[in-house]
């Protein structure tokens, strides 16, 4: 038989902390999701400059071997 001395949830305070804790988890996602195309973009960025330094040493190379 339930306690008549404990009172029933109060449901408006809980849909409150549940809206909060859903609008919380919403703000995380769309910030790791911003984060991820953040990362993307500097893994592009920094693809293109490793490309670009071994093209640099593949012409250090040809012209030493040229000299040599």
């Amino acid at each position: 038989m339930a306690d008549p001395n404990t009172t029933a949830p109060d449901l408006a305070t809980e849909n409150a902390r549940i809206r909060a804790l859903y609008l919380e988890a919403e703000s995380d996602l769309t910030d790791s999701r911003r984060e991820g195309d953040r990362l993307r973009d500097l893994n592009a960025k920094l693809a293109a400059a490793i490309s670009r330094y071994d093209q640099y040493r593949a012409a250090i190379a040809a012209s030493r071997d040229e000299e040599g």
